[in-house]
């Protein structure tokens, strides 16, 4: 009777999500298959619907997260590795804070409204299994919950319902693992107990207290136990290293530094764990220590996925990942991806009952199901090794058929030197066949010391030395004493010096004590200054107090200043708050204006609140708009929901709008 019953509002909940969008089309009013599978069917439709109305609440205020998570947990119930509908009465959604029951008020009725949830004599539940099956965002708090929280859930209400019937103290619990367990999580920051099950462990605790003097030593050895604990446990401790790897999903820092090390270098790891014991709950790409990093240039952490559509610098570069824990297998199960203003980019969601083979999907910063930007991979499955290590990463499509990631690669394989870096890598195809990435390389092999890569090969299909497409076939750096790459040198097939495409053997670097570039000069294959195919030898920098490259001069083999292939001397940058470049503008040998080749002497930049560049507009060397030879002087762009280009618009510089 009751899965008859779940149909009606299963089927309502599906005409109205087709009505929508039969109606946005006004087109004709045909519900056609369509629309069905444009919605995503019914699980994609109710997920997204579910996710939407989460979105909305969040937006309002920031708590109905836990609230929602609080609700959820308590109308589903785990057994025997599946998941299913419980119903909850009244008075189990019933919390201690005023707050709170306000916010679950409001919770249930825009559910209720959205038929994703129903009433039925004073008992709460989901409308439909499709929900459970579908929605990612349960999913995650599910797994997170862990199997064990739900049973210590089921025996803590039933428990606390016997007791509140007729108060008897004979129903408390008086001793053992499940009172501790319940005290520690009413003290936990994401605590899910209600009101009833607080009253109920506080009589407990009550019940339990013992003697004066026993209690008096038990405060003592507490207290001693306590520090301990708290340093053991909760104490958030901050660590640097040179690198880090992956271990059963878990970060772990590799070639360890100090404080003052870490702020004389131009790149370095920092992870955040809580407790001595605890897992690392957060890491950063930092330079000098402190700053989330703007660009890569020192490949730290050589793990494809973590800068999945985003590209290798600029503000939408992902420098900050936030990790959550699968309390059963002890691994990651939820990595969330954010740049240096902390937007979230994309997660990763794992699933699988073992450590050794875990499967992550990608989900964008809405919560929705997404894919890899440059690839059609929606998933990513892991296998790992005896000591924990990711030996094998193959993308799939959302129906588990081999897909293709942004490297335009099916399947990577890896290998591991002794201090866990990444030293070998290899390509394959959807059928396990060696084939090229999109540098034109099917092996990757690389030597480390102290913690830097000094070496860089790439190898074909049949293991031989190959060309990739910036035409070498390796590198070969060294390092300063803080662990800045000082020099690299690019070599063909036998290992020669060569040039690369852009018309260089090689660069040296140096900088200054906060590991900032100050300057970069070429060389050719004998190792004299030399231009490349921008026209330069090189270029001096200088920086802000947070280390944005304001300034960059250009200079020749004799290190007078030089013109570019675009016709300027020195680019002068400015910075917003989240550190994008908001302006660039161009000078002569002089330091005045210039126009570059394109006929501008500066360009303004304006961005959304995603990050997504929405205007740039042209300019001359007094400060007034100004015209490209196509006659535009501001070019406006428009985003989709998730980040996507879905249009532009030109104008002149009187603002009016252009025809192409």
């Amino acid at each position: 009777m009751r899965e008859k019953n779940s149909r009606l509002p299963l089927l309502s909940f599906a005409l109205r999500e087709l009505y929508i969008r039969c109606a946005r089309r006004n087109a004709d009013r045909l519900l056609t298959e369509r629309d069905y599978a444009d919605m995503g069917r019914l699980c994609g439709a109710l997920a997204r619907r579910a996710s939407d109305l989460l979105g909305e609440l969040i937006a309002q205020d920031a708590a109905y997260e836990a609230t929602a998570r609080r609700v959820f947990l308590r109308m589903v119930t785990y057994e025997d590795g599946e998941c299913f509908r419980q119903r909850v009465h009244r008075s189990e959604l019933v919390f201690q804070q005023g707050a709170e029951n306000q916010r679950v008020a409001t919770l249930l009725a825009r559910f209720r409204e959205a038929r994703l949830i129903r009433l039925d004599k004073d008992e709460w539940e989901p409308a439909h299994d499709w929900l459970l099956r579908g929605w990612s965002v349960l999913e995650t708090w599910r797994v997170q919950f862990g199997a064990r929280a739900f049973v210590q859930k089921a025996e803590l209400a039933e428990a606390s319902r016997r007791w509140h019937a007729d108060q008897r103290s004979a129903q408390l619990w008086h001793h053992g693992e499940p009172l501790r367990a319940a005290l520690r999580v009413m003290h936990a920051e994401d605590a899910w107990l209600n009101a009833r099950e607080r009253a109920f462990v506080t009589a407990s605790i009550r019940r339990r207290r013992l003697g004066i003097g026993v209690a008096l030593a038990g405060v003592a050895l507490a207290a001693i136990g306590g520090l301990v604990v708290w340093d053991t446990y909760y104490r958030m401790h901050v660590s640097y290293y040179c690198d880090f790897v992956r271990r059963w999903g878990e970060p772990e820092g590799v070639e360890p530094l100090s404080a003052r090390e870490a702020r004389a270098r131009a790149s370095s790891v920092k992870l955040v764990r809580k407790g001595h014991g605890g897992h690392v709950l957060h890491v950063e790409r930092v330079r000098c220590g402190e700053d989330l990093a703007s660009t890569n240039t020192a490949g730290l952490s050589y793990h494809p996925e973590l800068e999945l559509g985003s590209s290798a610098e600029g503000g939408r570069m992902p420098c900050q990942w936030d990790f959550a824990y699968e309390s059963d297998l002890n691994t990651v199960i939820v990595e969330t991806v954010r740049d240096r203003a902390g937007r979230v980019l994309y997660r990763m969601q794992y699933r699988g009952e073992e450590k050794a083979r875990r499967v992550a999907q990608f989900i964008d910063e809405k919560g929705r199901n997404s894919h890899i930007v440059g690839g059609n991979a929606e998933l990513v499955e892991f296998v790992r090794s005896a000591e924990g290590f990711d030996t094998e990463k193959r993308f799939l499509t959302g129906d588990n058929e081999p897909a293709r990631n942004q490297e335009c690669v099916s399947v990577e394989i890896y290998g591991y030197n002794e201090m866990g870096y990444v030293d070998h890598i290899q390509y394959l195809d959807e059928k396990g066949n060696p084939t090229q990435n999109k540098d034109g390389v099917a092996e990757v092999r690389s030597k480390y010391e102290h913690g830097n890569r000094v070496e860089l090969l790439y190898y074909d299909e049949a293991g031989r030395p190959t060309w990739d497409k910036n035409g070498i076939s390796g590198w070969r750096s060294q390092f300063d004493e803080h662990g800045n790459e000082t020099e690299r040198a690019f070599f063909d097939q036998a290992g020669r010096p060569t040039r690369n495409t852009g018309g260089v053997a090689g660069w040296r670097s140096k900088f200054d004590e906060h590991g900032n570039q100050t300057e970069r000069a070429f060389f050719d294959e004998i190792g004299e200054p030399t231009r490349s195919t921008r026209g330069i030898a090189g270029w001096h920098a200088k920086f802000d107090e947070h280390g944005n490259e304001r300034e960059q001069a250009y200079f020749d083999q004799a290190g007078r200043p030089a013109r570019d292939k675009y016709g300027v001397v020195v680019v002068r940058m400015k910075f917003d708050r989240q550190g994008r470049v908001s302006e660039q503008a161009y000078f002569d040998e002089a330091g005045r204006p210039a126009r570059n080749k394109h006929g501008i002497a500066s360009v303004r930049l304006k961005f959304d609140d995603q990050g997504n560049q929405i205007e740039r507009a042209y300019f001359d060397e007094a400060g007034d708009p100004t015209e490209l030879a196509t006659g535009v002087a501001v070019v406006r762009s428009r985003y989709g929901e998730r980040g996507e280009l879905v249009g532009t618009t030109t104008l002149d510089k009187a603002g009016k709008v252009l025809q192409f």
